[in-house]
């Protein structure tokens, strides 16, 4: 008896004060310390995302619009207060949190009969459990993976160890005369063709393979290599039962999870998670040619060569390098540059007598070791719209020698004019020679998608592809920048020339510089300049200036919708003939790097 009234008094001293305390308590301090900061409002989004339960009086202060629940809203308010950006609410407490229902129960439980013993605990069971009914307070969520097919930590380590080693090399450099090296590799074959970075075998007298069981094989032979995208492919002696790596095809993407496996600083089997950084990074500095994979991974040195590992176990890239002074800015090579490599065996004693890697096995072949790509692999266009393809031969290590070979271009329909600039070549950020060409395409008729294929003769390795269809609705992709609608068609009329060179004099010698890509038509209209101007402003274009060059030629410079690059517009009056439009590409290759001839 005295134990029931004890526990029904409680009982009704706590529905007096719950709503007290929440009058009490400032909205938005859930910490209780008496200041709002931004710990409250990450308490807060923790409770609304159901990771963190609260105690009711914690609840109810975290309540900060006063509607009853917890929710991301009240957060966001916490969080403007502890910036100083709004005053605190001063909700009434009628509104925050509801107390704990307790009924009318302890008020007749008073009296003197037995009855409310019995039933004490019914009444007195919703007050321990009300904090526990509101579903945003207290369930929690269990985090599901996003792909179905994702593994776990121990899984896709397990499937690594098989096909990932370790290997240390004996080399001799000039310099620093006899050094020991160690770095990481994984297998891409069952007969033992291994993967890893060119410089973890750079000047390498001896290399051997370490299992993960600790079982030793030398690599007599290396199969391929390629110093400038830093892959070399070794084929290791005398093993068997390899389970290689699946090579994963699918592009990665910013923000998946990957994982490492590598011999960290000489610590065989080091596993290490983390997410992709940037899946496209072209760092300037280092190898502006590359692409890379950047990832936050811990790695060091001994994890070159290694496998970059997705949540399938697959491998997307092979681990490059790093920044010394940054924090995980990691690198690794795409796993489709694997493609590029051109096979052509030599022993590890002549790659240490210094036997060069050609993309041809004729000795006196200049040294390719890329192949061409192209800016765009697809372009429909209406007629009498110019479109082109960029050519351009990658990671070259005689990159002025190609300027010799000739391109073929072959599978245009005769209805179709081809033109080529002729090779011409920037400079990449690290200071190496780029060559490309451009090919210029236009048809006065429509023509179905025709397959051209364009190639270095000499240089069998070196080709490319371009889709061209011509039709009535046809997007005027103009030399491989996207699809800007038909700006590349001033009045249906075909340019009476393409040119990326022009001739001058200076101190009265004539000269010939090379400029961006030109299309020249002559003898139009006035109107015909004005309504291609319209054309390039209703397609997104804006006007960045426009001056005089002389009397009677105005030059117009556009700015494309990206910002990426501006056409230029020069209209020049020439007597009893009409006008002559130029229209040309500026900032069309590495902007930061002239054009060189």
């Amino acid at each position: 008896m005295k134990k029931s009234f004890c526990a029904g008094l409680l009982t009704l001293l706590l529905c007096l004060l719950l709503p007290l305390t929440a009058f009490a308590a400032e909205l938005g301090d859930v910490d209780g310390n008496g200041r709002i900061n931004s710990i409250d409002a990450r308490i807060a989004l923790r409770a609304a995302a159901r990771l963190e339960t609260l105690d009711y009086e914690t609840a109810v202060r975290a309540d900060a619009d006063g509607n009853g629940k917890i929710g991301a809203a009240d957060a966001r308010i916490i969080l403007r207060v502890a910036a100083k950006l709004q005053d605190a609410p001063t909700t009434e407490p009628e509104v925050t949190l509801p107390p704990p229902p307790t009924t009318e129960a302890p008020t007749t439980e008073i009296p003197t009969t037995e009855a409310p013993t019995t039933e004490a605990p019914t009444t007195e069971a919703p007050t321990t459990e009300a904090p526990t009914t509101d579903p945003p307070v207290t369930e929690p969520v269990t985090r599901v993976p996003a792909d179905p097919d994702a593994l776990t930590p121990k899984q896709i380590h397990k499937i690594a160890s098989a096909y990932t080693v370790e290997i240390s090399v004996e080399a001799h450099d000039d310099y620093y005369g006899d050094y020991t090296a160690t770095g990481s590799g994984f297998y891409i074959s069952e007969d033992g063709l291994l993967i890893t970075n060119y410089h973890v075998i750079d000047c390498a007298k001896t290399v051997t393979v370490i299992h993960s069981d600790g079982t030793e094989h030398n690599v007599s032979v290396i199969e391929a290599y390629d110093k400038n995208v830093d892959l070399a492919i070794l084929r290791v002696d005398d093993v068997q039962g390899i389970t290689p790596a699946v090579i994963c095809k699918e592009p990665v993407e910013t923000g998946d999870v990957i994982y490492t496996l590598g011999s960290s600083l000489g610590l065989t089997g080091t596993f290490t998670q983390g997410i992709v950084s940037n899946a496209s990074r072209v760092d300037k500095t280092f190898n502006a040619s590359m692409t890379y994979i950047q990832f936050d991974a811990a790695i060091t040195n001994g994890n070159s060569g290694g496998p970059l590992i997705n949540d399938r176990g697959e491998v997307v890239g092979i681990i490059d390098w790093g920044y010394n002074e940054g924090q995980n800015l990691n690198f690794a090579i795409p796993v489709s540059y694997i493609d590029e490599l051109v096979t052509n065996p030599v022993t590890v004693e002549e790659f240490a007598g210094g036997t060069e890697m050609n993309a041809s096995s004729d000795p006196d072949a200049p040294r390719y070791t890329g192949i061409a790509a192209t800016d765009g692999t697809r372009a429909n266009v209406k007629p009498h719209t110019p479109a082109s393809v960029v050519f351009t031969v990658c990671s070259t290590l005689d990159g002025a020698a190609i300027g010799d070979l000739p391109v073929n271009i072959t599978g245009a329909p005769v209805n179709v004019t081809v033109r080529d600039s002729g090779w011409v070549y920037t400079l990449d950020g690290a200071g190496n020679i780029q060559p490309f060409i451009v090919i210029a395409m236009w048809a006065d008729e429509p023509v179905p998608e025709t397959k051209i294929s364009i190639s270095v003769e000499g240089a069998e390795y070196f080709c490319g592809e371009f889709l061209l269809t011509v039709s009535e609705e046809g997007s005027g992709n103009y030399l491989g920048f996207g699809d800007t609608p038909d700006f590349g068609n001033p009045a249906g009329i075909s340019p009476d020339d393409f040119t990326m060179t022009e001739t001058g004099r200076f101190l009265f010698e004539e000269y010939t510089d090379t400029v961006p890509p030109t299309f020249v038509y002559e003898n139009v209209r006035l109107e015909t300049a004005n309504d291609y101007r319209r054309t390039l402003e209703e397609a997104g274009f804006t006007l960045y200036s426009s001056y005089d060059q002389s009397i009677g030629s105005t030059v117009y410079i556009y700015n494309a919708p990206g910002g990426n690059y501006q056409i230029g517009v020069t209209v020049t009056l020439k007597a009893f003939r009409g006008y002559t439009m130029r229209v040309q590409l500026t900032d069309f290759i590495n902007p930061e790097n002239p054009v060189i001839s």
